[in-house]
């Protein structure tokens, strides 16, 4: 399988070369719910597609406590979610507080494995009609 993409026009305001451009932008597949997941695994495994549901919602609770707790939690072959945050840096060693910090997030690193993976991709050119262009549907006659 590969990645489909489609050609589109982009107003580019900065840099070395500004005006309309062009570039490959991805068209994306259906979103993949827990629940078709559940399913997915399920048909791969010995487990019922219920077993599976469970211990996907457990996962991310679990995940989400470690994490918000400043645990890196490691997914073997998937990668590796970190917590991270900014602060903004002071002069001082006592003025470094709560206050400076800010913006709680997650990253997500790919394991070795994963990211020859991701080299591995495959890109397949698809022709779409830009929203824009697209004729506007005509009204049936009575």
């Amino acid at each position: 399988m590969s990645i489909r993409y489609m050609k589109t026009k982009k107003r580019i305001t900065a840099g070395y070369s500004p005006g309309e451009k062009y570039l490959a932008k991805i068209i994306y597949g259906e979103t993949v719910s827990l629940e078709k997941l559940s399913e997915y695994v399920a048909e791969a495994s010995a487990m019922t597609e219920g077993d599976i549901y469970n211990v996907l919602v457990q996962s991310q609770n679990v995940m989400i406590r470690l994490l918000t707790d400043g645990v890196p939690v490691d997914l073997g072959r998937f990668g590796r979610y970190y917590p991270k945050f900014k602060a903004k840096s002071v002069e001082t060693y006592e003025e470094v507080t709560n206050e400076t910090i800010s913006k709680f997030s997650v990253r997500f690193l790919p394991s070795v494995y994963f990211r020859k993976k991701l080299r591995d991709v495959k890109f397949e050119f698809h022709e779409v009609q830009p929203k824009s262009y697209a004729p506007k549907p005509t009204p049936p006659t009575p």
